[in-house]
């Protein structure tokens, strides 16, 4: 204050009002919310400007961001960039007729050819059609659906003593769903529903649906990286280019850094988040995403506080399984679990007539399978909320993103 006292400001967000008497840091709960309140009770700050300020304790939440001073670039020639492929009519005839063929007709073959098996388990390859039509647009997921009635069905087979469909169950199934996803790999005729899979060579994967980016980082040791998400509609960059150095590029949160560069690399930038990601197809990927933008997005307000919450309840919800070399971040471990409990209730109803305690069985595995899906729709939306929101409120930009700024050592975008 004028008069030389100071009084210590609380952490988290704060507002600061520059006049011409000097400068106020005001600790607030909700500093957007505030600033419009003053703007409406004072005509003359309608034209003042204002900016969010980024805090040292925001620096460390968010993990210590790249260099914001790179050097200017001077494009250079790229590979020749040309989606190609089947149309999308022809992709669908094929991959459908594959995968509906490993999830549906297979096992329903196996067990009509095969005598004394109960009515009941000839509907379980029916479910898993219904559940495959219901991800018909999720290609990239349809070799584990063609495993979905394949255990009721081997159970029963070896009830009935069928024992030569089993190893052709257990083979040709999730064969044939992962030659049907093949058709939908990176290239022309893909449409806008379908949800490509596009794997980076640092073991992890890009997922381009009709209206965002989902980055699955690979399995690494000791590392608790959730999964981050940009809207199609906010980019403002799709840079694809190289550098002849390998960098490593942070990731927002927990410190992780990942090895980029060194190859064909896209760079994508939603302010004030950016990403750089090693992957061999940069320039296909970048038409692909460049197909597919949109409108931008508007966005959840959201304080400091409210974000450091959502923070902690991402990371509490997504440490769902860990093993030795196996570290599941995502809460789809929650349908895994209820595809395992379901089964059981399959297997029980077989049984159900052996008394009192098959019952109990039957009611505690559907009970149990039904939990696990409606936790998974309830943390789904939120989860999805805290997978864009992976810098705090009021961030700086992560590293350099001017479009003709190098964000890395030696960058070089293509033409």
């Amino acid at each position: 204050m004028k008069d030389g006292r100071a009084l210590p400001v609380p952490q988290g967000d704060v507002v600061v009002l520059r006049t011409i008497r000097g400068d106020q840091v005001l600790p607030v709960e909700d500093p957007v919310k505030f600033v419009e309140l003053v703007r409406s009770r004072v005509p003359s700050l309608s034209t003042a400007p204002s900016a969010a300020v980024l805090t040292d304790d925001n620096d460390s939440e968010a993990g210590e961001s790249p260099r914001s001073d790179g050097e200017p670039t001077t494009p250079v020639a790229g590979p020749t960039s040309t989606l190609t492929g089947p149309s999308l009519a022809a992709r669908w005839l094929v991959g459908a007729t594959l995968a509906l063929t490993g999830t549906v007709v297979l096992p329903e073959v196996a067990l009509l050819a095969t005598p004394a098996v109960p009515r009941l388990v000839l509907a379980a390859p029916l479910v898993a059609g219904v559940v495959w039509v219901l991800n018909r647009n999720v290609p990239w997921l349809w070799g584990r659906l063609a495993l979905l009635s394949v255990p009721i069905t081997v159970f029963c087979l070896i009830g009935t003593k069928a024992y030569v469909w089993v190893p052709i169950l257990l083979v040709l199934c999730p064969t044939l769903g992962h030659l049907g996803a093949r058709m939908f790999r990176l290239g022309a005729g893909l449409g806008r529903e379908v949800q490509v899979r596009v794997p980076l060579r640092n073991g992890g994967a890009l997922y381009v649906e009709h209206d965002r980016l989902v980055f699955r980082l690979g399995v690494s040791k000791g590392a608790k990286v959730l999964t981050q998400a940009l809207w199609l509609g906010d980019l403002t960059l799709v840079q694809p280019g190289t550098s002849p150095h390998p960098e490593l590029w942070p990731l927002p949160g927990g410190g992780h850094k990942m090895l980029v560069a060194n190859g064909p690399t896209l760079r994508l930038v939603a302010r004030p988040q950016q990403w750089l990601l090693p992957v061999t197809q940069a320039a296909e990927l970048a038409e692909l995403i460049r197909s597919r933008q949109g409108m931008p997005v508007q966005h959840t307000r959201m304080s400091m506080e409210e974000w450091r919450e959502l923070r902690h309840w991402a990371r509490r919800r997504s440490t769902g399984i860990a093993q030795t070399s196996l570290t599941t971040t995502a809460i789809g471990w929650r349908l895994f679990a209820a595809a395992v409990t379901g089964t059981f209730a399959w297997m029980f109803l077989l049984v159900a007539g052996k008394g009192v305690t098959v019952w109990a069985g039957v009611v505690t595995t559907v009970l149990l399978t039904a939990w696990l899906v409606a936790d998974w729709w309830r943390v789904r939306g939120r989860m999805r909320l805290a997978e864009y929101a992976m810098l705090p409120p009021g961030s700086r930009d992560w590293g350099e993103t001017r479009p003709d700024h190098a964000p890395i050592h030696g960058w070089q975008p293509w033409r």
